[in-house]
This record gives C-alpha cells, sequence and structure tokens, in this order.
C-alpha cells in the first residue's frame, strides 16, 4: 500500500486548513477550544500557500470578540504541518515523532505562516494552533472626563427659576416682606434691563 502511495500520489496545495483557538485561563488550564477551517488561496510559482499576518490578526480579532467577557492575549501560535515527500513515507511510517518532531513549529509573535504542499492523507492532520492566555482583570474604574459638558436645555430649565426674598421699607411705613419669584428664560439680562 505504502508503495503505490510512493508512486501514484504527490505533494498538493491544501485549499484550506483547520485552525484551533486554544484557551486557557490565568492557572493555565485549557478552559476550551474553538476551531474552525480557513481557505487558503494558492500561489503556485512558490509552490506554498501563505496565511498572512494581517488574516491571523483578523482571525484572532474575530475569536476575541467571540469571547468578550474576558480578556485574552496570544501567547504562541504552534503549527504542524506535514511536508513528506512520497519516497520518504515508509520511513516515516517507522518512526515516532514527540515533542522534538519536524512538522512542529513554534511562533512566539504573530507572522505570515508559509504552508507547504503536501501530500492528501497529511491534509487532516495539518493544523495551526494558537494558544491564548486570559488577562487577569484589574478591576480599573473608568476615569471621568475632566471637560466640561455643554449643559442640556432639561438642565439648564432647572435653574432657570429663582427665589428671592426682598425686603421693602420706605420713610415711614413700616417694613415689609415680599416673595418673588422670577423666571430667566431666553437670554440673561441684567438687573436694569428686568421690568
Amino acid at each position: 500500500m505504502l508503495h503505490n502511495i510512493q508512486t501514484n500520489y504527490c505533494r498538493e496545495p491544501m485549499d484550506s486548513i483547520q485552525l484551533q483557538f486554544v484557551f486557557l485561563d490565568t492557572t493555565k488550564h485549557i478552559t476550551h477550544v474553538t476551531s474552525l477551517r480557513e481557505p487558503l488561496p494558492t500561489n503556485d510559482a512558490s509552490n506554498q500557500t501563505v496565511l498572512t499576518e494581517e488574516r491571523i490578526l483578523g482571525l484572532l480579532s474575530d475569536i476575541k470578540k467571540q469571547h468578550a467577557s474576558k480578556k485574552f492575549t496570544l501567547h504562541h501560535i504552534s503549527s504542524f504541518l506535514v511536508d513528506l515527500e512520497p519516497e520518504h513515507i515508509q520511513l516515516f511510517s517507522n518512526t515516532t515523532c514527540g515533542v522534538d518532531s519536524p512538522f512542529l513549529q513554534h511562533y512566539s509573535t504573530v507572522r505570515s505562516i508559509s504552508i507547504p504542499f503536501s501530500i492528501f492523507i497529511f491534509h487532516n492532520v495539518n493544523t495551526l494552533y494558537f494558544f491564548l492566555h486570559e488577562v487577569p482583570c484589574s478591576h480599573q474604574h473608568t476615569l471621568k472626563s475632566i471637560l466640561k459638558k455643554k449643559h442640556s436645555s432639561a438642565s439648564s430649565s432647572k435653574h432657570a427659576k429663582t427665589k428671592r426674598v426682598r425686603i421693602h421699607t420706605t420713610e415711614g411705613e413700616p417694613p415689609q416682606e415680599e416673595l418673588v419669584l422670577r423666571s430667566f428664560s431666553g437670554s440673561r439680562k441684567t438687573r436694569k434691563h428686568l421690568p
């Protein structure tokens, strides 16, 4: 069977790749995993496809929005991409893979990732992993602006009415008390312009 694969199959471009977003809490335990398939454009000149840095940033932004109740930051990206030549499959089938696998790579920063052509039987195995760690919440209160806000008409009408108490005294008459209610609507006038 492996001999037939070696002679009949060659490496082909992948039309999509599996993405795994692994969310870890503050204690580094996996809380949940989100999976999706990302379509890949093919670049025949370079014999590989590229998942661009811009697209990765867009995917991370979309995934983080789905989990807006907590804040997550990208810790690292890992890729498991099997790009064996057909003639090496027999040798590969006799080896064991571990964490030191030549197909497993780690990236500490976001960057464009080249995805080489591979034999079709490995297309479902090829995967990109994004490890997102929860950022502890720092209960910061939102700061109030020091800029003065314009008063709305409702708040300015609250100050439009003024109560005043005046005492009128004239010569020869006893002092009188008078209660004056005035409404200042429109423009403010000085005392001499008031009726």
